[in-house]
């Protein structure tokens, strides 16, 4: 039997990088980097509570140098990378993107065997009145697009994510399933 497996959609600008972004505090002293060293603690405290991995949702999932520069930030910060990512289509993108990231859950069962949450600061859910958009709504955590992913925020992914599987021990949350 296969380990239930636990997944965050994670977006990217308005989750780990505010708007606007104060560069002189963003990691460092490091004006290059706009993730923000909080909001990454805060993802980082989600992954090693739940072992959850990373699909991404971002527009960040578009370029090669974009997928890199978070692939980067990640292993900064002892996180593992991510490997897949929902589909890149850039005609559908924030319009559909709850429609994009269920399309993932349907078709990938034994990824989100353990659970999914949706982190994003766009209100991905508005204008969908259907069952579906209910079903998503439970598994989605709203950022501030200004102040991007908090502590109170991560706890409630991580409930989430925890509430959607009881079959995973303690001792196996700390592992990485993807």
């Amino acid at each position: 039997m296969s380990q239930s497996k636990r997944v965050i959609f994670l977006d990217v600008d308005g989750v780990l990088h505010p708007f606007p972004l104060d560069f002189a505090t963003a990691q460092g002293s490091d004006t290059t980097e706009c993730l923000q060293a909080s909001c990454m603690q805060q993802l980082q405290r989600i992954i090693l509570s739940t072992g959850a991995c990373i699909v991404l949702s971002s527009s960040w999932r578009f370029f090669p140098s974009t997928r890199q520069r978070l692939q980067d930030s990640l292993a900064s910060y002892g996180i593992p990378p991510f490997q897949q990512w929902i589909a890149a289509d850039a005609e559908r993108d924030v319009k559909d993107r709850m429609d994009l990231i269920m399309e993932f859950v349907e078709g990938n069962p034994e990824t989100v065997s353990g659970g999914w949450v949706v982190i994003d600061d766009a209100d991905l859910a508005a204008g969908h009145d259907s069952l579906i958009a209910e079903v998503f709504k439970q598994h989605y955590v709203k950022t501030n697009p200004m102040v991007g992913l908090t502590k109170e925020l991560a706890d409630k992914a991580i409930a989430v994510l925890q509430q959607d599987d009881d079959e995973c021990s303690e001792s196996s949350s700390m592992e990485y399933p993807c």
